[in-house]
Order: structure tokens, then sequence, then C-alpha cells
């Protein structure tokens, strides 16, 4: 009997889903059968797709059979037990989020990421635990250990794969599959030419306080330059901005290879980034680890004074992230030969 193929995927517009449904969207377009299944705060959720380009029809009740392949993004894993019958694949779309289901990892965590002293541990895993309750967020993470050998566990960054071995898990168990930003046809030449002094920066990831403390040094250095944050924008809108701004900064927590920054460089922003997550590891962000920075007090001069140079120095830096722009320029061809091979796994299933 023919396989059919379940994406599950949280009713939430972010990243994750985002992916989510462009993988769903390109297994339907092989003819195979496809549909998506949304929960919402640890609950099943019914409702119309969650976006108006989804193609893939919604599954209003999802029964454990043993002809369904079941998509499953980590942060769900805990539904793995609901369908012991049906065959499974993780895509693991970041490390953290997955980690996150712990409270106490969660709060260590924020901690770190905010500069906090542990003193403030009790205080913030309280904060955290009935914060947990009151989302409701019912799905808890399985222990890898106790995940069957047979699930496939797909990866989309190298930090992620590095995660998953430590924890033994196999080559043969598992498949890299990263999305990609679509073609955004901008030459170098025409797209420096319209550059202006202009710093975007997301401020949805990153500590606002210290973001804050970030701005206020740039503005002590050169009060002329611009620092716009990406907020209350449409698509259109944010490259419309990047393509004008000589810099972009991101100094929140990447889970995994995120849209912003890829875009950014794209456009042919200089960037400066965090160290944390994804950021990090030199195979997903292919740049200098002098343009990537913790988050402490004593950086923050140091920080402004980089961005400066950065913007008035444009063209200075702007070769410094080529690897990095050829690598995302390769991710649609990459993901093409891998989605492939994932098509090829699911068909030898039926």
């Amino acid at each position: 009997m023919k396989k059919k193929i379940i994406v599950l995927a949280p009713f939430i517009k972010t990243g994750g889903p985002r992916a989510l449904h462009s993988v769903a969207n390109h297994l339907y377009e092989t003819g195979l059968d496809v549909s998506i299944f949304y929960y919402a705060r640890g609950r099943e959720y019914r409702g119309k797709p969650l976006y108006d380009d989804c193609i893939v029809p919604v599954e209003e009740v999802l029964k454990d059979d043993d002809n369904n392949i079941l998509i499953i993004p980590e942060v769900a894993t805990k539904l793995i037990e609901k369908y012991p019958r049906s065959k499974v694949i993780i895509w693991w779309l970041s490390v953290d989020y997955y980690l996150e289901k712990s409270t106490a990892y969660r709060t260590i965590t924020r901690l770190k990421r905010g500069g906090y002293p542990y003193i403030f541990f009790p205080f913030a895993y309280i904060y955290f635990f009935y914060g947990k309750m009151r989302r409701n967020e019912g799905f808890r993470k399985i222990p890898i250990n106790k995940m069957s050998p047979d699930i496939l566990h797909v990866f989309n960054s190298n930090y992620v794969r590095e995660f998953l071995k430590n924890n033994g898990i196999i080559d043969e168990q598992m498949l890299f599959l990263c999305s990609y930003i679509d073609g955004l046809g901008v030459k170098k030449d025409e797209c420096i030419s319209d550059k202006e002094n202009i710093i975007v920066f997301n401020p949805t990831k990153s500590d606002s306080l210290y973001m804050k403390y970030v701005l206020n040094e740039i503005h002590k250095l050169d009060a002329s330059i611009k620092c716009v944050p990406i907020r209350n924008m449409d698509h259109e809108q944010v490259l419309k901005l990047l393509k004008k701004s000589k810099l972009f900064i991101d100094l929140g927590f990447f889970p995994g290879p995120d849209r912003l920054p890829r875009e950014a460089v794209s456009l042919f922003c200089n960037i400066i980034t965090s160290n944390m997550g994804c950021a990090g590891n030199q195979d997903d962000f292919p740049f200098s680890n002098d343009y990537k920075y913790s988050t402490t007090r004593g950086n923050i001069r140091i920080i402004a004074n980089k961005a400066v140079k950065m913007v008035y120095g444009y063209s200075d830096y702007i070769e410094d992230f080529n690897v990095y722009r050829n690598k995302v320029e390769r991710q649609k061809q990459e993901f093409e030969i891998q989605f492939s091979k994932l098509v090829s796994i699911i068909n030898d299933e039926q």
C-alpha cells in the first residue's frame, strides 16, 4: 500500500514552521501523498493552512497507521510515543529548542545569554517553570538514547550534526537537508552602489538592554549613522532595507542557519553576530571570529567600534564574507541534491 507522508508542524509563524511547510510543498510536488498536521501548545490543532502558499492538504485527524511516515520537528519528539506504528523522520531544525524542553537547561542558558549571575537560578527556574505551565507546553522531549534506531534524523547544520554524533547517532541514520533562500537576483555592483550608512539589526533575538548599550556607543562615536531595527516589516520591506544597508547586526542566539543573516550577506551587507549556537560553528557561519562576539559588558564598546569601522570602511570588509556568500548561493543546488535523497528514502518505504 502507498505510504502517506504527514508533516507535523506547530501552528505558529516562525522559521521552523516555514521550513516544514516548504519541505511539505516540495514533497507534494513530486507526486507523493502528503498532508500537514498542526499542533498548538501541546495539543492538536484543526484549522486552515498557516501559510497562503501552502499547497498541501491539512490533515484534520492523525491516526496511527503502519502506512504513515511522520516528519516531526525536534521540539515535538514526545509525539513519537503517541504513534508507535508509524515510521518517523525527525527534522532537527535546532538543537537548543529541543534541549530547552528541560526547564533547568532553559534557565541556565537564558541566564548565560543575558549575562546574569547564577545566583538568580532559583528565581529564574520558577519563572520559566510556571511560564511553561501557563503556555501549556505539553510536549516533552524523548532522550535520544531512547529513540528507535529506525528513525531517520534529518539535520540542517553542522552544529546539529555534531550534537547528534555526540549522542550516538551514526551517519547512516542521518541526512543533511537545509532550506535555502530564494534567488534575490542582485548584482554586486548595483547593490554596492545603493549602499548608505545604515546599520540594520535584528531586535527580536538580541537581549534588548545589551543591544541598547551597543547602539548608544555607536551613536557616541557617530550620531549620523542610522540604526534601523527589523520590526513591523513585511518580507519585501526587509529585503529593501538590507539592500541599502552596509552592516547587519544580530547579537542573539542562533538555533540554526537563520534566514536573516543569509539574506543580509546575499545583499552584500557586512555582518556582526554573536558567537552563540550555530553562529559559533565555522562550517555553518564561515567567516572570521573577528566578527563574532560573546555578549559581555567588556565587548559593548568593542562591538560598537567595529560596527562604525565596517560602515565607513565598508569595501575593506565586504570580501571577508565571500565564503559565506558563496555557501548561501550554493544552498539551493545542495537542497535539491539532498531532497532527492530524502524522496528516494521515502520511496524505498513504499
